[in-house]
């Protein structure tokens, strides 16, 4: 991803303003670090884990084990980064595709007012409104259905019930879905 446009950033080149071509300051600053990174060769983000985070990949790894949210003719594709077949400096890592579908899917584990935004959103079934109330959420899906050649979005949110927590917590001992970093959900063990 070291110099790439990423899905999940591509949102910034959509700004638009008096730039260069059109281009907004998100957009100029966000082609700025890109051209710094291929300079260098390495990435100018830093590596953090927070609680969300952490979060949020859970969930998506939650919600693909189990056949009550997903059917089979879907894949867990967010551990590998897909390149645009003709743009090589265009990636991203969706985090299920169905090529029998033609759709791309992400699937967001947000906090209560975060969550309570993005349903109110996604159950008003209106693509503009996702577009206008939730702009990073859209591109990312946007980009990764033009990477993967597909026409279809699907944006996914969950947050489980709290009695679901033990079960989760089971979930994250039979899986090696952290090994590197064992404590990095630790908080939902202390929540149960």
């Amino acid at each position: 991803r070291v110099g790439n446009f990423s899905s999940s950033d591509i949102h910034k080149l959509m700004s638009t303003g008096k730039g260069v071509n059109g281009f907004g300051a998100s957009a100029i600053t966000y082609i700025a670090e890109k051209n710094i990174e291929r300079k260098m060769g390495i990435s100018l983000k830093q590596e953090v884990t927070s609680k969300p985070m952490a979060w949020g990949h859970l969930m998506e790894a939650w919600v693909f084990q189990d056949d009550r949210f997903l059917d089979t003719s879907y894949q867990s594709v967010g551990d590998v980064t897909l390149v645009h077949p003709s743009i090589p400096f265009w990636c991203g890592s969706p985090d299920y595709k169905s090529m029998t579908k033609g759709v791309v899917a992400d699937c967001k584990g947000y906090e209560r007012k975060n969550f309570a935004e993005y349903a109110d959103t996604i159950l008003a079934n209106d693509v503009e409104l996702l577009k206008l109330n939730h702009p990073e959420e859209y591109w990312q899906l946007v980009s990764n259905a033009i990477i993967l050649g597909v026409n279809k979005i699907q944006p996914i949110l969950f947050m489980p019930y709290f009695n679901e927590l033990e079960a989760i917590a089971e979930f994250i001992d039979g899986t090696d879905i952290d090994i590197q970093n064992p404590f990095k959900y630790r908080f939902i063990f202390d929540a149960i």
